[in-house]
């Protein structure tokens, strides 16, 4: 047993050696990035909440953001095809913090929401970029360690800033001023941190995208000869953000309802899901070499579901934390595989197109499901929700399989994957 986390511990970090100079910058001024919108998730709809929204103003509010992140996505992808990545992220790093000032100042709903959906439209590059980023600056050999470092990159944000923000707002609440002005005080915290990631941005040597990225045109021709292969790779994420979008962004509302955790509890719980988040990342290549992309995708996905049965009908805290955890670890475990197929599946000068599908398919379902999941909640609780997601990602497991099952061949027990830009079925 030791023997083997030794050699599990010596090939990951031979792996992680080979991360090039922009991809460890990127993934620096990405921490700084994420550590805002922990901070975000953890604090802005109890903060939404102490203004007096109701839960299905909440539900449109943070609808407003997934639409402006939609909308996005596409007009992003054609910019990343044509430009230098560095110069734009260091643009809508800074849009991006003045939009999430505007957010958290201004307290009339529709300025709230019109400051959220511009926000969201930002956030959108950061996401689309990572993966053409990461295919310019990475060999199939580390690749796929790079792809989950980065979702690691994410959750690790999450548990500082998620632990930082609830002490912070505890700290704030006990010396100075409770209620709105200390809910203020975390947000406009992580929006200072945010800032800090223009630093290693700027740092970026980039390079410029090749001839065929930036001959790249969004045509009826291409869509007629891709379309199928983009709707088979974004359509099992629409199902995910559906089913997630009812759910994941009132846990927090969830613990404080049901079982009257305070905010400080509620971040040490967030972090400590980040950090089994973290864990099941980092593991996730492992399970590929073994299994394949789309098989651990699909049982991560699926072992998730009897955690959320747990924490729909169980009122035992202990074992709902449990659930929470574990259930957090497993469901996030697939995504930067997902991520890493669907680069894999089409050519370089398609990279941030299908990126930018899979964040539409994702952000339109999540923005409608997060008015559903507030109006649900409002009226029947938390259970219904619980119960129509665990729907969505059966669904979204089962279509996956049944698309890519035959994309991956076996050989020996090593999987190769078609890279081509074409499947099986298209």
């Amino acid at each position: 047993m030791a023997k083997s986390i030794l050699e599990f511990i010596v090939d990951y970090y031979r792996h992680l050696r080979m991360i090039s100079r922009n991809v460890a910058l990127f993934l620096l001024g990405s921490f700084f990035v994420n550590f805002l919108f922990a901070v975000y998730v953890l604090i802005f709809n109890l903060y939404l909440r102490e203004l007096g929204f109701t839960e299905s103003m909440i539900g449109r509010t943070l609808s407003s953001v997934a639409i402006g992140a939609m909308l996005a996505s596409i007009p992003c992808a054609i910019l990343i095809a044509r430009y230098a990545i560095k110069r734009m992220l260091l643009i809508t790093t800074v849009l991006l913090t003045v939009a999430f000032f505007f957010m958290v100042t201004v307290t009339a709903p529709w300025l709230v929401m019109a400051a959220g959906f511009f926000m969201g439209s930002l956030i959108s590059f950061s996401r689309v970029a990572s993966a053409p980023l990461f295919m310019r600056n990475t060999t199939p050999k580390e690749r796929t360690y790079v792809f989950s470092l980065n979702f690691a990159n994410w959750m690790f944000a999450g548990i500082i800033g998620s632990y930082l923000g609830g002490y912070a707002h505890e700290w704030y609440s006990l010396h100075y001023q409770s209620g709105i002005a200390s809910y203020r005080f975390v947000l406009l915290g992580g929006m200072v941190m945010a800032l800090l990631a223009l630093i290693p941005f700027a740092l970026i040597r980039a390079k410029p995208p090749a001839e065929s990225e930036r001959k790249f045109v969004l045509s009826r021709k291409l869509l007629r000869e891709k379309g199928g292969l983009l709707f088979r790779l974004s359509f099992p994420f629409f199902l995910v953000g559906a089913g997630a979008g009812l759910i994941i962004p009132f846990l927090n509302l969830y613990f404080r309802d049901v079982f009257e955790m305070s905010t400080e509890q509620i971040g040490v719980y967030y972090a400590a899901v980040q950090a089994t988040m973290i864990i099941g990342t980092m593991v996730a290549p492992v399970f590929v070499r073994r299994y394949g992309m789309v098989r651990t995708l699909v049982i991560t996905e699926l072992a998730s579901i009897p955690f959320m049965l747990v924490m729909a009908f169980s009122g035992d805290i202990p074992l709902v934390i449990a659930a929470f955890l574990c259930r957090g670890a497993l469901m996030n475990m697939g995504q930067p595989i997902g991520t890493n197929f669907a680069m894999e599946m089409v050519t370089k000068e398609m990279h941030a197109l299908a990126n930018s599908f899979t964040m539409i398919a994702w952000t339109s379902s999540w923005a409608v499901s997060t008015q559903l999941g507030g109006w649900v909640i409002e009226h029947y609780g938390y259970t219904p929700s619980f119960l129509i997601t665990i729907g969505f990602y059966m669904s979204s497991a089962f279509l996956y399989y049944y698309f890519f099952s035959k994309s991956e061949t076996r050989e020996g027990r090593t999987y190769s994957i078609n890279a081509t830009g074409r499947t099986d079925f298209g």
